[in-house]
């Protein structure tokens, strides 16, 4: 990109920055002072400053400064694609383990209504020493992050550790289990899921929820295997927060799009201003697609200038 920019006579003005920027009515022309003094005029200027994610990348509100500067509107911007803070022992207990399970996540409706599936996924999970990673609550972090931080609601995590079985009815999942138990009468309860689940997993739960596993799968009783399955396939977790800025892959939010003409990515209240990339509230989910829309908006401003 570099080499095709020195080809066609584009000048980077690195390591500058604009100091200073005004619109003059007059001469209909933008005029741009930099940090080491030049001064710059153009009928035509792109904001591709992206989101707020990774500071130490160069990324600033710088944008969103220009854009409030010509009177458009800042959707509420939030971290996505970024990992959940957990306050649970489960969590430190489990540090750096990693399996395959079904997520869900619940918001609290207002007025005590009960509480909302916002997301589900099933994917892999990392536990981690803040709390919850991986693509399994990555893929749902943004309907998370839009709950608390602009909804201002409480949010709970549900794990199913047995997604390949944990869908059959508690009853059936409980036959399941007990069947495996009375072939092995004599094993612990911590070594009796040894096979289905990483030998850690089983033990920290039992010891979280106050839960013997020394004793012998033939002990267990009614009682106790109905709380198991619970634990294991419906595994609670308050989220505490989401992680920041500086850790999330993308940034949700940003310039209205409705104040912006979906043909050209032109401003419709200032004219020669434009905008592309992640500055504009749009955002896709992880896999290239905030890429594309990257690379695509900024053909279209491309073509239209």
């Amino acid at each position: 990109m570099l080499y095709e920019a020195r080809e066609l006579g584009i000048k980077i003005a690195k390591p500058n920055t604009v100091k200073n920027l005004d619109f003059d009515n007059d001469t209909q022309l933008f005029k741009l002072e930099l940090n080491d003094g030049q001064e710059v005029e153009t009928r035509k200027l792109v904001v591709a400053t992206g989101g707020k994610s990774h500071h130490e990348l160069g990324a600033t509100d710088a944008g969103y400064e220009i854009a409030t500067q010509f009177k458009h509107t800042i959707t509420p911007t939030f971290p996505a694609y970024v990992a959940l803070s957990v306050k649970s022992p489960l969590c430190h207990k489990l540090q750096g383990v990693k399996l395959e399970v079904k997520v869900k996540a619940f918001s609290n409706v207002a007025d005590g209504q009960g509480q909302e599936l916002i997301a589900e996924n099933e994917g892999t999970l990392m536990f981690a020493h803040f709390g919850l990673s991986a693509p399994s609550v990555l893929e749902i972090s943004r309907q998370i992050a839009y709950e608390l931080e602009v909804r201002k609601r409480k949010v709970k995590l549900e794990i199913n550790f047995l997604p390949s079985i944990g869908e059959h009815t508690d009853n059936n999942l409980q036959e399941i289990i007990l069947d495996r138990w009375q072939k092995n009468p004599n094993k612990t309860l911590e070594s009796s899921f040894i096979g289905v689940l990483p030998k850690k997993v089983f033990p920290a739960i039992l010891e979280v929820n106050g839960i013997d596993g020394k004793i012998k799968v033939a002990e267990v009783t009614k009682e106790l295997r109905q709380k198991i399955v619970k634990l294991l396939t419906q595994y609670e977790f308050d989220i505490d927060s989401i992680r920041g800025f500086d850790e999330a892959h993308f940034t949700a939010g940003g310039v209205d799009t409705k104040e912006v003409d979906p043909k050209t990515l032109g401003s419709k209240l200032q004219k020669g201003l434009y905008f592309c990339g992640e500055i504009l509230d749009i955002d896709g989910e992880c896999g290239g697609f905030n890429l594309q829309w990257a690379w695509s908006s900024g053909a279209v401003v491309g073509k239209n200038i």
